[in-house]
């Protein structure tokens, strides 16, 4: 494996080993192709900024599509991981009753270690379903795809995921957002640091572009993925 590619996965093993931990649990087992792909950060809006073409997109899918062993591993070491946070809050609220119980303790402990493998084995699934769905379609794009999932997880629109953000800049432009939606909602002025704020985030160049690519290509992007569902 090269040095580019080690380092590109290493990337997908983090980037998913996140999403995982803020998840807290595992996601709901999903068995249709659209729904893995989701999972892996490939959604319409994703593979439009990512400028996918229709036969990138639609071999995206059929490269998951061939994958229905993984898949269906994937949904196993989901349910593993739902198995392993019940045991994990069972035996803390017995601890909360009776937290000087060396043997509960030790049943404790082990559980979260249970927990912590079967979400670093969804993760390897994860990363390998996506080596396998990207294939062909050029490291270029296999980034913007990941810049688009790193954004996935706050609630913005999609237009605002097509740059690289730190959590701290997300975590000042998500509530930016809320508090601009509540005072249109209430017909009030928005706070002026907050309107500029907004507006330089909207004026970012990659923003305007996926915008742009967005209103053009998602309709005819929406439709190859339904052919997936």
């Amino acid at each position: 494996m090269n040095a580019r590619r080690t380092r590109f996965r290493i990337g997908f093993i983090m980037m998913f080993a996140c999403a995982m931990t803020l998840a807290g649990r595992s996601a709901f087992a999903q068995t249709s192709i659209t729904a893995v792909a989701a999972e892996l950060g490939i959604t319409p809006q994703s593979a439009v900024i990512a400028n996918l073409s229709s036969t990138q997109a639609s071999q995206v899918l059929a490269h998951l599509q061939g994958a229905g062993e993984l898949r269906q591993l994937l949904i196993v070491k989901h349910q593993a991981v739902d198995e392993a946070a019940a045991a994990v809050t069972e035996f803390s609220q017995l601890l909360l009753t009776d937290s000087g119980n060396e043997e509960v303790l030790g049943q404790y402990e082990t559980a979260k270690e249970v927990l912590t493998a079967a979400r670093e084995h969804v993760v390897e699934v994860q990363v390998t379903l996506f080596e396998i769905a990207v294939v062909g379609i050029g490291a270029e794009k296999v980034a913007m795809i990941n810049v688009c999932r790193s954004g996935a997880r706050y609630r913005v629109q999609s237009p605002l995921r097509a740059k690289q953000r730190t959590v701290a800049q997300w975590k000042t432009i998500e509530p930016a957002l809320r508090a601009e939606s509540r005072a249109n909602r209430r017909g009030e002025d928005l706070n002026e640091d907050i309107a500029n704020l907004l507006a330089q985030v909207r004026a970012d160049q990659e923003v305007i572009e996926a915008e742009i690519h967005l209103n053009q290509n998602l309709e005819l992007m929406k439709q190859i993925f339904a052919q997936y569902d």
